[in-house]
């Protein structure tokens, strides 16, 4: 029973209830296990343990003593100034007004899991102060030397997996995983701050933390939870992973929310961050967490992932939870498992996977890949430079892909009249459903059949290992292989393509011009009128003893143009320097003596013998013209070549 205390260097542990008028202290380390009134309470440097009711009535002086508050405090007012201390709060907090001022700082104990949970009318924390549960999260430690995990996976290491993302991204409450060091390196912790308005100038802060050994993954970042009137000021929010130390994965980033009325001026794409931590090396760094911004006039939020400067080499953030907000996905690798049914996904230098059924309204990809196990319908989707592969049915009502390359194993149907592709390899291994194709810059692998009313292609490079059936058919510059049937039956315009023949080709008419591009007929040929123009040229593929094999009404080869198998005979080598031998035999070199001559001079259809070079110098192709009438105003060409 006393009035007042007044002391300095003081160690006091209170085991029973005290009633006080004053108490003024300074070096102190109180540890209060009983109740405590005080009307006027004066603290200089030092900790104050509060594990039972303290009540303070009139004067409340604070300068840089520690509280940790494991039950209710209650100030003269309903104010708290945290003015140049830490306040470790492991309570619910329900204010009229929180300031954090000059250095102070608002915490929680590692572990909590209730968090900082604050309500408020108005929050200030100004620009040398902190909301900071970095490091207050879980002990549990991540496997091996992986990251820990959260909103985003932890950075993997060798072949030890970071565990499963958790977590609800809409309502973050959870505490972030440990890195590899357990309670020494703690995840993130969790705030949920419910306030009228919230000026932050200085930092929200839930990261995961660095090991203190080496060989040890880093933390994942903890939750942030705002539900805010106002947001403004020039502060940032983070809940970023820990780094790793020495050869390990770094901390996946945790989660945050954000829900307000107004943002006034408050940038939330700079200010808010959520980025996973560096591993040793790009492929062990840890996944981006996931932010989750809603406008309460707004019927839904907005999903962002964005892994910043760490690219996407690293881990993946997986999304369990079903999608309908729009979503922004940045510098991230991303796996959709639950549905997306978003009005708007926009993917920047994202790797991604969707697994389950999916619908989005406008998607837009830029550089990066997406991969998709599930059945997707998009209404408009705009690629570029993006890998995409597909094994689920895929639905697009307007595609345009520019650049990288499609893998199409599920079945694609295009509604609209217009495919539009460029600079873009494409293999077709399934199904595409679509009435035009324009191109530029095309390499197609075709390895399923194909039905389409044109095709206007321009630079290609054309696999045609199933059946094709086109009205219109235009194509400029490039190659054509055709290993199975293909029929053009309306318009036929080819500038400067070349095409292999190793199928049946029908066009519109029974006539044919090969009009300044190569024709290389693999197959017997039957024509109404076969023109050869302006430098076009019919040949054979190198050894098809099948050879120009060509039966037509009239044949008209033209001054610029030739019929030529020159080097497209046997790869069958000479004897050592000698030259090949076929009508007659090829020269002798010293002692070396060449082949004996062959083939029948009435019906001559045998290719020429190569010289020594074998393949790289054949002998001279074959032709077989059967034709009412031939003009030939250019050449007709089966000659051996020199050795290169």
């Amino acid at each position: 029973l006393v009035e007042n205390i007044l002391s300095e260097n003081l160690v006091w542990d209170q085991n029973t209830n005290l009633v006080l008028t004053s108490l003024s202290v300074s070096n102190l380390s109180w540890t209060q296990d009983g109740e405590l009134m005080v009307a006027d309470w004066t603290g200089i440097d030092g900790t104050w343990l509060i594990n039972q009711p303290l009540e303070i009535t009139d004067l409340y002086v604070n300068e840089r003593v520690t509280l940790t508050q494991n039950a209710l405090l209650t100030l003269p007012t309903d104010d708290i100034d945290v003015d140049g201390y830490e306040w470790v709060v492991n309570t619910t907090q329900v204010w009229d007004q929180v300031r954090v001022l000059n250095g102070g700082s608002i915490t929680h104990g590692g572990g909590k899991s209730v968090g900082v949970e604050l309500t408020a009318n108005s929050v200030l924390v100004d620009s040398n102060s902190t909301i900071d549960v970095s490091g207050q999260g879980l002990s549990t430690a991540s496997p091996g030397r992986a990251g820990g995990s959260h909103g985003g996976r932890g950075g993997n290491y060798g072949s030890t997996i970071s565990r499963a993302t958790y977590g609800d991204l809409r309502a973050p409450v959870t505490l972030g995983e440990a890195g590899t060091g357990g309670a020494s390196n703690r995840g993130g912790g969790k705030m949920h701050l419910v306030a009228g308005s919230l000026q932050l100038d200085g930092d929200l802060l839930a990261n995961g933390v660095q090991s203190l050994s080496n060989f040890q993954g880093g933390s994942a970042g903890g939750s942030i939870w705002l539900e805010v009137g106002t947001l403004s000021g020039a502060g940032a929010i983070r809940a970023n992973g820990g780094a790793y130390r020495y050869y390990a994965g770094g901390g996946g980033g945790g989660r945050i929310a954000i829900y307000y009325d107004n943002a006034l001026g408050f940038d939330l794409t700079n200010q808010v961050h959520c980025m996973g931590a560096n591993g040793s090396s790009d492929s062990y760094d840890g996944a981006a967490g996931t932010i989750y911004l809603k406008d309460n006039a707004e019927p839904i939020g907005f999903v962002r992932i964005d892994n910043e400067g760490r690219n996407n080499y690293g881990n993946s953030t997986d999304v369990a939870q079903e999608l309908a907000e729009p979503i922004e996905l940045v510098n991230a690798r991303v796996a959709f498992q639950g549905a997306v049914t978003s009005a708007v996904v926009t993917a920047t230098n994202a790797l991604v996977t969707s697994e389950a059924p999916s619908s989005v309204t406008n998607l837009t990809t830029q550089i990066g890949s997406w991969t998709a196990s599930g059945d997707l319908y998009v209404g408009t989707l705009l690629s570029s430079n993006t890998t995409w592969s597909h094994t689920g049915d895929l639905v697009v009502g307007t595609l345009v892909a520019e650049g990288a390359s499609w893998t199409q194993n599920g079945q694609l149907d295009v509604l609209d009249p217009d495919l539009l592709v460029t600079n873009i390899t494409w293999t077709q291994n399934n199904l595409l459903l679509v009435e035009n194709i324009l191109s530029e810059n095309l390499v197609w692998d075709q390895n399923t059949n194909l039905v389409l009313t044109s095709l206007s292609v321009s630079n290609l490079s054309w696999t045609q290992d199933g059946e094709l059936t086109v009205a219109d058919w235009s194509g400029t510059d490039g190659t054509w292989l055709i290993n199975q049937p293909l029929a053009i039956t309306d318009l036929y315009v080819n500038e400067r393509v070349t095409f292999t023949q190793n199928a049946s080709w029908t066009l519109p008419t029974d006539d044919i011009d090969i009009d300044g591009y190569t024709w290389v007929v693999n197959t017997t040929q039957v024509w109404d009128q076969v023109r050869v123009l302006n430098g076009g040229k019919i040949t054979h593929g190198g050894g098809n003893s099948v050879g120009v094999e060509l039966t037509a009404n009239s044949v008209l080869v033209d001054s610029n143009s030739t019929i030529n198998v020159s080097g497209k005979g046997s790869s069958s080598a000479s004897n050592g320097r000698s030259g090949g031998s076929h009508g007659g035999r090829g020269g002798n070199y010293g002692s070396t003596i060449s082949r004996a001559t062959y083939g029948d001079l009435r019906a001559p259809v045998t290719l020429g013998t190569a010289g020594t070079g074998g393949a790289s110098n054949r002998g001279g192709g074959k032709i077989h013209l059967v034709a009412g009438s031939l003009q030939l105003d250019g050449d007709l060409l089966a000659n051996g070549v020199q050795s290169p």
